[in-house]
């Protein structure tokens, strides 16, 4: 069979698969969720909350310490203190809570660190006066909306009182699930958290203490069930569409301007690399890499913009990094040799967009002039079993060979725990220029499958014909790949390992 009647042949499989309904974690009939009912309600009550809250702020009764400010003040309590409190280092109700836990803190030379829980039942009231008559109203809305959830099966919540707010405002609610898992990794959305302080915790036996904070819940709740599939965890973002163990630890800055989550991460590294023996020499050097990730709601979906960026062709010019025994690409028209060249100027310049197709099934399409096709496990500069290690592994070149590929396009659907992908690409690796991209052709293609049984692992086959490559050798490469990424958590630290064949 040729090529491009594989990519052909795959595509129509990934989308006869995309049909197949998905078990839902909450759906004891296994029903698909589409757009939920209660849009209608969702709507009117977000209107009708925004409208009580620009009312108390015109009185002088709601000065919230978070942008954008919270709901939960103003359903409680007719007002919102939290400004005031927070910096007075009292603490904020359970939503601003969150929020600060997300970049979203308002108040200059506070960190989020030092803010803690005050529940909204004790935060004061700047101006006593009666509720806006618009909050009565959004009540009403708002309780026509989970009644509508509750039955399409997709509204679990873990406190009484009615149930958390802020996840019925993003149509799903799985805090009580979380809670019913009792697992470390899992957490709930700050208006639960700030329920439980209140005493409306429904977990009979369950402490105070053990419920944890998810600040990816509620406002980025479909960001985080795309990441992580089953598991909802941002932190199983891997490199391109890859997958990591949900329990990986996750380095970050993030903050939200407007609609969107900004997330910047990278490496610095700087010292003096000498390799011993007569092939080893003796050189300074600094690896480093930046990656930026800009997430929004968009539609029904979520858009994410990436850009990966490395100024190694300054820092490691003249052949790369010295490395007895590594090999891979060119320089000055010869093969390397001892050495690890350096990484591109734009490692990575691309976009994705996924599509809930329920609870726990997603489809996503990837494209980039710079990316990583669906071939091989997560790259070693994202894997945490590569973390501390200063120099790129010697099978760098066959485990990531395609880690930055100039032209690719990925399409995939997650179906709980399984997610399987297909890839069209520009084969030939990046050439001695590190600076510039070489488009090309979309002369390749790959498949992969990925499985993560439980939040601690994920695995992954994959197979692929990549057109012409290498530089000096003529021909396509096949390459099959294999792996398995295991991520151990405790209190204050975590054991990550990888195994790739």
């Amino acid at each position: 069979m040729s090529g491009m009647k594989r990519i052909q042949v795959l595509l129509v499989a990934l989308a006869v698969l995309s049909i197949v309904p998905a078990a839902e974690a909450h759906d004891p009939k296994n029903r698909k969720l589409g757009k939920t009912a209660a849009q209608a309600d969702l709507d009117a009550a977000r209107k009708k909350t925004d409208a009580a809250k620009e009312r108390l702020r015109s009185e002088g009764r709601y000065t919230c310490c978070i942008s954008p400010s919270c709901d939960m003040c103003a359903r409680v309590n007719g007002s919102c203190a939290c400004a005031a409190n927070v910096a007075a280092g009292k603490g904020a109700c359970g939503e601003c809570y969150a929020g600060w836990q997300t970049g979203k803190g308002a108040l200059k030379g506070v960190k989020k660190e030092d803010v803690k829980i005050l529940p909204s039942d004790q935060q004061a009231c700047h101006v006593p006066g009666d509720a806006p008559p618009e909050l009565a109203e959004a009540r009403e809305h708002l309780n026509d909306a989970k009644r509508t959830l509750i039955s399409e099966s997709r509204y679990s919540c873990c406190v009484r009182q009615g149930g958390c707010d802020s996840c019925a405002h993003e149509g799903v609610c799985a805090c009580g699930g979380e809670v019913a898992e009792g697992s470390e990794e899992g957490g709930v959305c700050g208006d639960c958290l700030d329920g439980w302080h209140r005493g409306h915790g429904a977990f009979p036996g369950v402490a105070v203490a053990e419920i944890r904070l998810d600040p990816s819940h509620g406002a980025h709740d479909v960001m985080t069930t795309v990441a992580g599939g089953t598991y909802r965890r941002m932190n199983a973002i891997g490199s391109g569409t890859s997958i990591l163990p949900a329990t990986s630890p996750s380095y970050m800055w993030h903050f939200t301007p407007g609609e969107w989550m900004v997330m910047l991460h990278g490496e610095l590294r700087a010292g003096f690399n000498k390799q011993n023996g007569p092939r080893g020499v003796g050189k300074a050097e600094s690896q480093n890499w930046l990656m930026v990730m800009a997430d929004r709601k968009t539609g029904p979906g979520l858009l994410s913009l990436r850009g990966m960026f490395s100024a190694e062709p300054l820092t490691a010019p003249h052949g790369g990094f010295p490395e007895l025994f590594q090999t891979g690409e060119t320089y000055r028209g010869r093969e390397i040799v001892d050495a690890q060249h350096s990484h591109d100027l734009f490692m990575e310049l691309a976009a994705a967009y996924t599509l809930p197709l329920g609870e726990r099934a997603s489809w996503q399409l990837y494209a980039g002039v710079v990316g990583e096709p669906a071939l091989g496990p997560t790259a070693f500069m994202h894997r945490p079993s590569a973390m501390e290690n200063p120099a790129a592994p010697l099978g760098h070149h066959w485990q990531d060979a395609t880690h930055i590929t100039h032209g690719v396009i990925t399409t995939g659907f997650q179906f709980g725990k399984l997610k399987l992908e297909g890839s069209v690409f520009h084969g030939a690796e990046p050439d001695e220029n590190r600076g510039d991209i070489e488009m090309g052709a979309l002369d390749s293609w790959s498949a992969r499958i990925w499985y993560t049984p439980t939040r601690d692992w994920s695995m992954q086959l994959s197979h692929g014909r990549l057109n012409e490559p290498e530089a000096f050798e003529s021909g396509d490469t096949v390459r099959t790949t294999a792996s398995i990424h295991h991520n151990r958590r405790w209190e204050d630290g975590n054991w990550a390992s990888a195994i790739v064949w």
